[in-house]
């Protein structure tokens, strides 16, 4: 991540700063939205976690065969093809 490399960066809505620990974010309270703020938040939360968590290269090829089985069931609808059935 390229802001571990960084000592400090001054951006016009907030401030970014690597100490010996931890990266300190400074945000002014009247450029951002709290709720747009809480969201990021959530973001880096399910992004920790999902990091913690070990799974091995099985989840991947899983991950690939739901998202394979999704497309088949859903992409007539979603590229508004019509049936095939209706053109015979």
């Amino acid at each position: 991540m390229y802001i571990c490399k960084l000592k400090t960066v001054k951006m016009e809505a907030f401030q970014i700063a690597r100490r010996k620990d931890n990266i300190q974010v400074i945000i002014g309270t009247k450029d951002v939205d709290s709720e747009a703020l809480l969201e990021v938040l959530r973001r880096i939360q399910v992004e920790f976690l999902a990091q913690r968590v070990n799974f091995d290269d099985s989840i991947h090829e899983l991950a690939k065969e739901i998202n394979r089985d999704w497309w088949q069931k859903n992409k007539k609808r979603l590229l508004g093809k019509p049936d095939e059935e209706s053109h015979s």
